[in-house]
């Protein structure tokens, strides 16, 4: 009993996770997702669903319903008129008219038969080239202006 030596247990540390470097991680982590998640877009089609009382029977009608926008192309030589649909996506193949510059009353005339064609005319968008005469061009304007088939007329110009 006196020769054997007491042995001292030493207390038992209990292991722990050290979570310090995973809320470093977790700090950096969450703002970088949250704000690359606000710039996804949903998209969307727009798509007009049929009702039972439409049919698909007369091409002409649904011709009717479709708003068509136009394009003025101004330049030296002549006035381009062409129309589109869907806010100028899709181009109308039978709306392209060439008027030679100095025939501005015959557009009055054109712009009724679209009307006729086309009840539903919505922009015009007054595109002029660079060379057209300022005088010229505000001609055209005016008179495109003075047309009630025109919801509204909006001004593009070249950027140089």
């Amino acid at each position: 009993m006196f020769g054997k030596k007491r042995r001292i247990r030493k207390p038992k540390v209990t292991e722990e996770l050290n979570l310090v470097p995973m809320m470093d991680l977790f700090v950096a982590l969450i703002p970088f997702l949250l704000l690359s998640a606000s710039f996804q877009r949903l998209g969307a089609v727009d798509a007009e669903m049929p009702t039972q009382s439409s049919s698909i029977t007369n091409p002409q009608k649904i011709e009717d319903t479709i708003t068509v926008d136009l394009i003025f192309n101004l330049s030296t030589d002549k006035m381009n008129v062409s129309g589109y649909t869907k806010k100028f996506s899709s181009p109308v193949a039978a709306i392209n008219q060439d008027f030679p510059i100095a025939d501005v009353k015959n557009l009055e005339a054109w712009m009724a038969e679209l009307k006729k064609k086309h009840p539903q005319v919505g922009i015009g968008l007054f595109r002029v080239s660079s060379e057209v005469p300022y005088d010229q061009a505000l001609t055209w304007l005016s008179y495109i202006k003075k047309t009630p088939e025109l919801a509204s007329v909006v001004l593009a110009t070249e950027v140089q």
